[in-house]
């Protein structure tokens, strides 16, 4: 079951959702999860957003996040796990724009029961370099640690998506 409340105007976007399977996983047991976001309209050409997320652990962090985490340990699914994120967008033109995102995240060592945290700051562009044609490249910094403080380090990523749109965006 998905459920979402969503309100838009000039100035901002805010949407609550939450989703609750009995089918997820037979050793887990049932999958949920709630959400909260808001992005608001800074000026005519920028955008702040702020999310928060609090569930089951694949639910509230997605691929992502869980992969930070299980670099090092595995997040416990019976215990909640919560996600925050702040990002900014600055679009310089209709074919560029740049973003700042950072986002913390929270659950339970399932190994050990102490607390993973993850970390993760972002800088990313986009380029159109032609019609719906789109380089993306993107330097994240991703520090990770569990509250025993055995497990801690840092890693950079460098990413590059190539993105072909169709049709009418």
């Amino acid at each position: 079951m998905v459920a979402a409340l969503t309100f838009s105007n000039a100035m901002f976007d805010a949407k609550v959702s939450a989703i609750w399977s009995d089918a997820w996983d037979q050793e887990f047991g049932n999958g949920w999860a709630v959400a909260a976001g808001v992005t608001v309209n800074v000026g005519a050409s920028s955008k702040f957003l702020v999310k928060g997320a609090y569930g089951a652990a694949p639910w509230v962090v997605g691929t992502t996040g869980e992969n930070a985490i299980d670099y090092a340990d595995q997040l416990d699914f019976y215990e909640p796990t919560w996600m925050v994120m702040a990002s900014f967008i600055h679009n310089m033109s209709p074919d560029l724009w740049v973003s700042v995102t950072a986002n913390y995240i929270s659950g339970t060592d399932y190994n050990y029961d102490n607390y993973d945290t993850a970390l993760q700051a972002q800088f990313a562009l986009g380029y159109q370099a032609a019609p719906n044609f789109w380089l993306k490249p993107a330097v994240t910094w991703i520090h990770y640690r569990d509250s025993d403080g055995y497990d801690v380090w840092s890693d950079w990523v460098f990413t590059l998506r190539v993105q072909r749109d169709f049709g009418d965006k």
